[in-house]
């Protein structure tokens, strides 16, 4: 039995996911299918061919071991992997800048819609300012129209209230000439008598 981490590309954290879907040492991971790995997460159809290569780069290398010694034991001295096996950890170096790769790109894709969504937030925000003040402004507008109309209304009372009062003013006149004008014809007609 060859432990898991013997295997180039396979380090405690892979071992550790490995291990949780039952995969526990260098042979079964070689005896599993690459659409077996792939489900694994953190293993894209590349990696999971890179994996397998070196796997079988290291049972090639060096045979497999009854490992009688306890997991710490083994892990003080691990099988050297040999030029081959070396060859195949490089080929699993791209597959690894293929996930950083990922990674960054999805990092920047969350970075540009939080960057549209803040942009939106505010244009939304621009618009609700916009709309607040021409509110106000057709608001104080109409305002400003009915304090006009109700000037203007009160202007046309008065001046129908003044032109009435003139009007009655010139029949009160009138009146008391006319009476005046009676009063000198009866005391006219009175003295014409005597």
């Amino acid at each position: 039995m060859t432990l898991i981490t013997n295997i180039s590309g396979i380090g405690p954290g892979l071992a550790a996911t490995l291990a949780k879907n039952g995969i526990n040492t260098a042979e079964q991971f070689a005896a599993t299918s690459v659409p077996q790995l792939t489900t694994i997460p953190g293993i894209g159809l590349l990696r999971a061919k890179a994996l397998l290569a070196a796997a079988s780069q290291l049972g090639k290398a060096s045979p497999a071991k009854t490992n009688t010694a306890s997991a710490s034991s083994a892990a003080v001295n691990p099988i050297k992997a040999s030029p081959a096996a070396k060859k195949v950890q490089l080929r699993v170096v791209p597959e690894l800048a293929e996930d950083t790769a990922d990674k960054k790109s999805e990092a920047n894709k969350a970075k540009a819609k939080a960057k549209k969504k803040a942009a939106a937030k505010s244009a939304e925000k621009k618009a609700a300012k916009k709309k607040a003040k021409e509110k106000k402004a057709a608001a104080k507008s109409a305002e400003k129209k009915a304090a006009k109309k109700k000037a203007k209304e009160k202007k046309a009372v008065a001046k129908k209230a003044a032109k009435k009062a003139a009007k009655k003013k010139v029949a009160k006149k009138k009146a008391k000439k006319a009476a005046r004008k009676k009063l000198k014809a009866k005391a006219n007609k009175k003295a014409a008598r005597a």
